[in-house]
């Protein structure tokens, strides 16, 4: 895959869970139940999450929430170039991660279709959410000094 957006067609069979991702009209693949795994991430779990085998489409991680899907593609053999422009390391074991929303598509008796426009996720952003929490900690210690100034200020500590 290696792209900064992809477009895939989601397919769930409503009898037996069997998901299915085709990529234009060449390349699908289908996932059924039992590869389906419960989330571990309590703080925001997914429906399912799967890690897949060698396929077709070269996709290794996929977790499926009610309105979004997250699409990984193991890295190799990327040049030194791209992947410092996406904030990883050269030989680094992670995954680009892909993510998109999905968008209904139609729907039988045995079947819910999806449309879902994936974009690459940066690196970077995980870094930048976590900045963003420790910045978010900072105010609130500077609102709460601010409270305890106005409060001796105003004789309240005698």
């Amino acid at each position: 895959m290696n792209r900064k957006q992809l477009t895939f067609f989601v397919t769930i069979n409503k009898l037996n869970d069997e998901l299915a991702l085709q990529e234009g009209g060449l390349l699908s693949l289908k996932i059924p139940k039992q590869w389906q795994k419960p989330d571990p991430n309590i703080k925001n779990p997914a429906l399912w999450v799967c890690h897949l085998p060698d396929n077709s489409l070269g996709i290794v991680y996929i977790s499926l929430y009610p309105t979004e899907l997250i699409i990984g593609e193991k890295m190799e053999n990327y040049s030194e170039e791209e992947l410092k422009k996406y904030g990883y390391e050269e030989n680094s074991q992670l995954i680009y991660l892909y993510k998109g929303t999905l968008e209904p598509n139609g729907e039988n008796d045995k079947e819910r279709f999806y449309r879902c426009r994936l974009k690459l996720q940066e690196k970077k952003e995980e870094e930048t959410k976590s900045s963003d929490s420790g910045a978010r900690v900072i105010v609130f210690l500077i609102i709460v000094f601010v409270i305890i100034g106005v409060i001796a200020a105003s004789g309240g500590f005698n």
